[in-house]
């Protein structure tokens, strides 16, 4: 028969009240003494430990599980610690929105002022390309006139003006080309303006970069067609120079032409006073042919006619 058969119900029963007993008296925190047990029970170490054991496994059957909810004090200084923590949550967060807010309102104010900038500079790059097409009109129209008022254009050296000319309007082409895509950009860029704000920055800065392209373009366009525009002018110039020099060299000619007209014009006067000579009585022939010689070998003859008829008095002089 075991030994646990030998102890009676009511000194087990005993004993293990006396053991729940004692771990009452430590608030439960820690399990009886052995000689404690048997010191108070009165029973030897073999009968004490066989109940001490048997007592211990039926603590660890009964033991429940902690509460899920916290405490009443430690719920409220968690209440409290929390709250804190949302407010410094609430306040750090605000004034970073507030800050994020204030960098962008200073963002979008100078890339409006850039836009507002760049929308000045195509309006004034638009006005130069205009200034630009009308000088050039007029000068194709004068170059036009004065090829179609003299022949003399003509015998003028060859130069590649027609060349000029057309890269000078390619040029011109393009840069109005590009103002035309500076101005669409624009108006993109005012399309924008209407957008959400978290859009509407990355979009801004992207047309204001591809204008900022398109304008430095467009202006070194117009420089080109202002140089060739320069040099065209500049080579019509000279043109219209040796085009005078040509017309005053023709008015000599014609001046010298008409006297020489007119020398020829008094010879054949007195070729037919000769012929009437010819025709009249002796008398009259000697006194005619005196009076044609004196006049022919006059000094006063060549100051009758103009300065610009030499060849004329060396006809005159030799007839």
């Amino acid at each position: 028969m075991s030994q646990a058969a030998i102890i009676p119900a009511d000194l087990r029963e005993r004993i293990h009240q006396l053991m729940s007993l004692l771990s009452l008296q430590h608030d439960q925190q820690c399990f009886p003494l052995l000689a404690d047990v048997c010191r108070l029970a009165g029973v030897d170490m073999n009968v004490a430990s066989q109940l001490y054991m048997e007592w211990r496994k039926s603590q660890q059957a009964n033991i429940a599980p902690l509460p899920q909810s916290l405490p009443g004090e430690l719920n409220q200084q968690a209440g409290l610690v929390l709250d804190h923590t949302w407010q410094q949550a609430q306040q750090r967060a605000n004034q970073y929105v507030r800050s994020a807010q204030a960098a962008w309102q200073d963002e979008r104010q100078e890339l409006l002022a850039e836009q507002r900038d760049l929308a000045l500079l195509c309006e004034q790059q638009a006005q130069e390309l205009d200034a630009v097409r009308q000088h050039l009109s007029k000068a194709l129209a004068g170059a036009a006139l004065q090829q179609a008022a003299s022949p003399l254009a003509a015998a003028l050296p060859t130069v590649d003006q027609d060349e000029q000319l057309q890269s000078l309007q390619q040029q011109l082409a393009e840069a109005v080309q590009a103002l035309a895509e500076s101005e669409q950009a624009l108006s993109r860029m005012r399309q924008q303006a209407q957008l959400p704000p978290d859009d509407q920055l990355p979009a801004l800065q992207q047309e204001v970069d591809t204008l900022r392209s398109r304008l430095a373009q467009a202006e070194q366009q117009a420089d080109q067609a202002q140089q060739l525009q320069l040099q065209a002018q500049a080579e019509m110039d000279a043109l219209q120079h040796k085009l005078e020099q040509m017309q005053e060299e023709l008015r000599t000619l014609r001046s010298d032409k008409e006297s020489a007209y007119r020398a020829v014009a008094n010879l054949r006067q007195q070729l037919q006073q000769l012929k009437q000579i010819q025709l009249a009585t002796p008398e009259e022939q000697a006194e005619r042919l005196a009076r044609l010689k004196m006049l022919a070998f006059s000094p006063s003859l060549p100051s009758q006619l103009p300065s610009d008829t030499e060849p004329t008095e060396q006809i005159w002089k030799a007839r």
